[in-house]
C-alpha cells in the first residue's frame, strides 16, 4: 500500500513538473486564428479569450497546484477509508487495531494539510497576481 501510494504521489508531482516547464505554445496551442481573435478582441474579451499573456502563468500555475494538492486530499481520504476497513476487519488483534488506528489518523492529517495547502496556494497567488488583473 505504501508503495503504492509513494507511485502515485510521484507520478502527480512528475506530472506536475512536466506541465511547468512544457512551452507555453504547446500549452496554448497558438495558432493563426487565436493570434487574430486576440488581435481583434476588447479587453473584456481578451480576459474570456486567455489573451492576456501576464495573467495566464500564475492561472496555470494556480490550476496545476490545485490539481496536485486535490490528488493528495483524495489519496488521503482513500488511506481513511482503507483504514476503516482494517479497522473493521481487525477482530480485536490489538496490532491490527493500533495500525489502523495510526492509518487513520495519518489520513486525517493528510486531509488537513492537503486543505491547509490549497487555501495556503489560493491566497500566496491571488495575492502575488492580484496587482497584474
Amino acid at each position: 500500500m505504501k508503495k503504492m501510494i509513494l507511485a502515485v504521489v510521484v507520478a502527480v508531482f512528475g506530472l506536475t513538473a512536466l506541465a511547468a516547464v512544457v512551452p507555453r505554445s504547446v500549452v496554448y496551442a497558438e495558432n493563426e486564428f487565436t493570434k487574430k481573435a486576440c488581435a481583434e478582441a476588447d479587453e473584456d474579451q481578451k480576459a474570456a479569450l486567455g489573451c492576456d499573456e501576464d495573467a495566464q502563468a500564475p492561472s496555470v500555475a494556480k490550476n496545476l497546484l490545485n490539481v496536485a494538492i486535490s490528488l493528495i486530499g483524495i489519496i488521503a481520504v482513500i488511506v481513511i477509508v482503507f483504514a476503516g476497513q482494517r479497522y473493521i476487519t481487525a477482530q480485536g488483534d490489538p496490532g491490527q487495531l493500533q495500525q489502523a488506528k495510526n492509518m487513520i489518523l495519518y489520513g486525517i492529517i493528510g486531509v488537513i494539510v492537503a486543505s491547509l495547502a490549497f487555501a495556503i496556494v489560493n491566497f500566496v497567488l491571488s495575492s502575488v497576481f492580484a496587482s497584474g488583473s
